[in-house]
């Protein structure tokens, strides 16, 4: 991102805090919303790394709860297909495992399955 599109993003985004939203670690979120969803695929194809992780992990919880043990190879391609990606490159690997690790005190990862607490 250049100087300048950078100076234009945080002149626009100046007063989002009074607005009710909140910027965190490069994600916009709703101030005050306890819960975060995953949307899923809509007119708009997103990139993984797009995704706040939080949202991430909402899906993946969500893929998991259907399954109750799955792969942990298995569970990301399928939530890559709900975002509209039929290939998962590195950057969407490191981003769904760290959607991965805001789920440690529901899930259980042994090896490669994962599966709920």
């Amino acid at each position: 991102m250049t100087t300048q599109v950078r100076q234009a993003y945080e002149k626009l985004m100046a007063g989002c805090q009074e607005q009710g939203i909140i910027r965190r670690n490069g994600f916009l979120y709703l101030d005050g919303e306890a819960e975060i969803h995953f949307r899923r695929k809509g007119a708009l194809e997103r990139d993984i790394a797009q995704i706040a992780p939080e949202e991430l992990a909402d899906g993946l919880y969500q893929i998991i709860q259907q399954n109750v043990t799955v792969e942990r190879e298995g569970l990301y391609r399928a939530l890559g297909a709900q975002c509209g990606q039929t290939r998962l490159g590195r950057a969407d690997i490191a981003a769904l495992e760290r959607a991965l690790n805001l789920l440690a005190d529901k899930i259980q990862i042994d090896g490669s399955e994962i599966s709920l607490k």
